[in-house]
């Protein structure tokens, strides 16, 4: 009696990881996401007025987001990656996220990433930037 409740419990077991084996492949391949090669992905510059910044999910390693509202009325958002921010070509151009304010007027130049959601990204190259203009 207990070796048959011992086999239903490996079987069941099996069956679980099986299961999810083909789940998770079904996740992977539904989860990829339909980019653009980056070499074909052109730079977009913009400048204004920054309305707020949000660096809430910093602590998570997440990004901080610069809302820009542009002379023409348009707001744009840039995504200042925190992690692996030493990595970014562009560091040295990229100015500290937590001494920006509402109110300052800032230039960037970076790449629209469909990973944040249409925001501007200025850390693919070297000649991008977030500079706040005086």
């Amino acid at each position: 009696m207990k070796k048959t409740i011992i086999i239903l419990i490996v079987l069941a077991l099996i069956a679980l990881f099986a299961y999810v084996f083909m789940i998770g492949g079904d996740v992977a391949e539904d989860s990829q996401l339909d980019e653009t090669p980056s070499e074909n992905v052109e730079d977009t510059e913009a400048a204004g007025t920054i309305v707020s910044v949000d660096t809430d999910q910093v602590a998570a390693d997440g990004p901080a987001f610069v809302t820009v509202l542009q002379e023409d009325e348009t707001e744009v958002v840039v995504a200042v990656p925190s992690m692996g921010i030493n990595l970014c070509p562009a560091q040295e151009n990229i100015a500290d996220v937590f001494e920006l304010e509402a109110g300052d007027e800032v230039e960037v130049r970076g790449r629209v990433d469909s990973g944040f959601e249409g925001a501007i990204v200025p850390c693919e190259s070297a000649d991008h930037y977030l500079r706040i203009v005086e």
